[in-house]
């Protein structure tokens, strides 16, 4: 069944389920942020809004639009016309069959105020798609929206004064484009993400920022707390990343980041990686993210780009800025 089900049709199943499931259990903190979470997917990831459901049933709605019908006399004994049983046919109230569920989805659930103002409230008022056109928006929803782009834009020079983060295991491409086709140099680039990985330790101790890694790297059979450790982080990042824009919406795993963020002292992680493409000249794109892992907030987004050799000293200038703006105190 859930194979079959689109991503608007899963995400409705999935909040009527776990709403229900709230009301039964109000006290579930889990609960109602999975509920926050899953009214924010069907508006920011599915652009549905309540103007999308119906408050009737297909019965209900057939049933009201046949009492529409003028009744007549009909003399029963004498056999209609081919012309009274089309007439008659035309009068009927077609209800199509083969429409998205998801429209009579909430039925029971538009009676219920608290559904309706925590919908409303994640879709920022809107009830239907059509209504987030630019020329629609307050100025207050304007402002809302200049402010986040500005927060953004800023984001990379911010101060942020964090004392210990995690080092997830870093990402590292090499690839050079041969005739057009791009191939990548899996054992160079497996050694430059060691590399990577090591620059990263020598620039948070000159900064004095505690770190653990994380990564599977030099893993022994003992280690597997470790590799279990590093399979949920790349899963609440994965995740993390398709909500994109988002970050409301709770992640699957968040009870696990809370032991985690108990067991080693911090809620920042941080994600670094390198893509380098060779061709007549070698190009690299370097990445930086700091991630919020109690509250799914990116709080450092940074990207370089240069036109040169990806040597150590270049690399270790771009990792050393981004961990100063962590460590440093703003004033």
């Amino acid at each position: 069944m859930l194979d079959n089900l689109d991503a608007k049709e899963l995400n409705t199943v999935a909040l009527s389920y776990t709403y229900k499931a709230h009301k039964k259990n109000p006290d579930d903190a889990v609960l109602s942020m999975l509920t926050d979470s899953l009214f924010s997917e069907m508006v920011n990831a599915n652009q549905l809004y309540l103007g999308d459901f119906s408050k009737s049933t297909k019965a209900q709605l057939k049933f009201i639009d046949t009492a529409k019908i003028p009744v007549t006399n009909v003399d029963t004994t004498v056999e209609e016309s081919k012309y009274s049983k089309i007439k008659k046919q035309q009068q009927k109230v077609e209800i199509d069959t083969d429409e998205n569920f998801t429209k009579y989805a909430f039925v029971g659930l538009l009676q219920d105020n608290e559904f309706v103002k925590r919908y409303t409230k994640a879709a920022r008022g809107l009830t239907h798609k059509a209504e987030i056109k630019k020329d629609n928006l307050t100025y207050k929803e304007r402002r809302k929206i200049e402010d986040q782009i500005a927060k953004e834009n800023k984001n990379k020079y911010t101060l942020l004064g964090v004392d210990k983060v995690l080092f997830l295991e870093p990402f590292y491409m090499k690839v050079k484009s041969v005739g057009g086709n791009d191939m990548i140099n899996y054992f160079e680039s497996e050694d430059k993400q060691v590399k990577l990985a090591e620059i990263q330790k020598k620039c948070a101790a000159k900064l004095k920022l505690n770190y653990d890694m994380i990564g599977t790297k030099n893993m022994t059979t003992g280690d597997m707390d470790r590799y279990n450790l590093n399979s949920i982080l790349n899963d609440w990042m994965t995740e993390r990343f398709n909500h994109g824009d988002n970050p409301e919406e709770l992640v699957v795993g968040t009870d696990e980041m809370k032991s985690l963020i108990e067991k080693y002292g911090t809620k920042y992680l941080v994600w670094t990686g390198i893509y380098n493409e060779k061709a007549r000249r070698s190009h690299n794109t370097y990445f930086f993210i700091l991630f919020n892992l109690e509250t799914g907030e990116v709080m450092k987004y940074e990207t370089r780009y240069t036109n040169s050799k990806d040597n150590t000293d270049l690399i270790t200038s771009f990792v050393y800025n981004s961990l100063m703006y962590v460590t440093k105190k703003p004033k």
